[in-house]
């Protein structure tokens, strides 16, 4: 993460002792209202977690908030406050987390050309079956050569797995960081869309020559193909060639599971891999029931949903839901009859928080709203005195004795989002000469059930 500038550094160590210790406000001898401008306030907004209605509903309540800060006001895009109900997500068990970090994505040409390399080899080998294909004569070698072209494809989907675990293995291990590692996926997501677009090709071609590919058999290829796949990876991507700017991208790991999560401008972006939720021995489950799985997991997504698309295998089903302001696609296990995979992606408006903190110190009157780890936190500034929103203001994050890493300066509403780290973090805004700081606390999301 990237050094704080000396001047900064100089303006830490001369506030009050400890990263966002709360220094105590002198009394006034007139016992008035005012209090001096560099004797910090602090209020929170805790979320109330009642226990899960037989719907499996967890409800977050605010209570009363004092008075004794501004209620911060924005036009900003804004995540809602914590007195809504926080929507589900999968996640992995905090006590199975081997490896967890946040850091900052660039560009690397390296791999980018790596891609662009593999791609071309891909495509050669897919114009390669597709000729094969034609070429083959109509009566039964056609069927032939179908056949043993899905079967390399099926063979190609069990490299594809391999890789992916040896993976996280090496990651779990510490044989490579989150950039490498982030690498490792996009790179397998892209052998993976080569697949699928030889997959079309076969289809095409076999007809052409007068056999038609098993419907099942092609779906249950389709099915394993896109579960290499995330918006997050395709993010990750676009900022290895250049396409985005650098963004920090949150990258966490079990042995049998992956988060990645990042903010894509104003949309916050999440993909999850859990294979401990898949029934080794396999199974089938119909598209009606998998729906119904993903509607128990999911209400407050299917209570706003305007589509909702359901397609796949009988071994693995997805459930697209479109709603206003995001998308999100359950991967529903036939086996398990669980959610094993999820993507998501919404915008930072419509993603409710779990807690609120507020803080009024050197003129800054600072407001965090929080989600859980790994989701998107929200920084609002306003001016103490006037209340106008506070624009450019450095907003920084620290854990430990790690060096704070700059997530960026708040726009003309005074607003700037980042990707909440695991565990305990400070949160400090620069502006100037004066300094606001908040210790924070992250917590776990409100998961799925784990029986359904």
């Amino acid at each position: 993460m990237k050094a704080l500038p000396l001047v900064v550094v100089i303006l830490l160590l001369s506030a009050s002792v400890g990263i966002g210790a709360i220094a105590p406000a002198e009394t006034p001898t007139d016992a008035s209202t005012e209090r001096p401008p560099d004797a910090p306030t602090e209020t929170s907004v805790p979320s109330t977690q009642s226990a899960p209605t037989d719907g499996g509903v967890l409800s977050v309540a605010a209570p009363e908030r004092s008075n004794s800060a501004r209620q911060l006001q924005t036009n900003g895009p804004e995540l809602r406050p914590p007195s809504e109900t926080q929507t589900r997500t999968l996640a992995n068990e905090p006590e199975a987390v081997d490896r967890y970090e946040l850091d900052r994505e660039h560009v690397d040409l390296g791999p980018a050309v790596g891609f662009d390399t593999r791609r071309t080899a891909g495509s050669l080998e897919n114009d390669a079956v597709e000729q094969r294909i034609e070429d083959a004569d109509p009566n039964g070698e056609t069927q032939r050569q179908v056949l043993g072209e899905l079967n390399t494809i099926e063979q190609a989907i069990v490299t594809l797995e391999e890789r992916q675990e040896r993976a996280v293995e090496q990651y779990n291990a510490g044989e490579i960081n989150s950039h490498e590692f982030l690498v490792a996926l996009v790179r397998i997501q892209a052998d993976a869309a080569l697949l699928e677009t030889r997959l079309e090709m076969i289809t095409a071609g076999a007809e052409e020559g007068g056999y038609t590919v098993n419907a099942n058999r092609r779906q249950e290829i389709q099915s394993s193909l896109e579960l290499f796949s995330g918006p997050v990876r395709s993010y990750a991507e676009a900022i290895l060639y250049g396409d985005r700017d650098p963004d920090r991208i949150y990258v966490e790991t079990t042995e049998q599971g992956i988060v990645l999560s990042a903010i894509d401008g104003t949309t916050y972006q999440r993909e999850v891999l859990r294979t401990d939720r898949r029934e080794p021995s396999g199974g089938t489950i119909s598209l009606e029931n998998a729906e119904s799985i993903v509607e128990s997991n999911y209400p407050e997504v299917f209570n706003q949903s305007t589509t909702v698309r359901v397609s796949g295998s009988e071994s693995v089903v997805r459930v697209t839901i479109l709603y206003d302001g995001g998308e999100l696609v359950a991967f529903v296990d036939g086996g398990s009859e669980q959610v094993f995979k999820e993507h998501r992606s919404a915008e930072l408006n419509g993603v409710v928080a779990s807690d609120e903190r507020s803080r009024a110190q050197s003129g800054l009157d600072v407001r965090v709203r929080q989600t859980y780890v790994g989701g998107p936190f929200e920084v609002a500034v306003v001016d103490s005195d006037d209340g106008s929103p506070v624009s450019d203001a450095t907003v920084t994050v620290g854990q430990g004795s790690e060096e704070s890493d700059v997530i960026g300066t708040t726009n003309e509403d005074g607003v700037v989002h980042g990707i909440e780290p695991r565990g305990s973090y400070t949160v400090s805004v620069l502006r100037g000469t004066n300094t606001a700081f908040l210790e924070l606390d992250a917590t776990e999301p409100v998961t799925l059930r784990e029986t359904q």
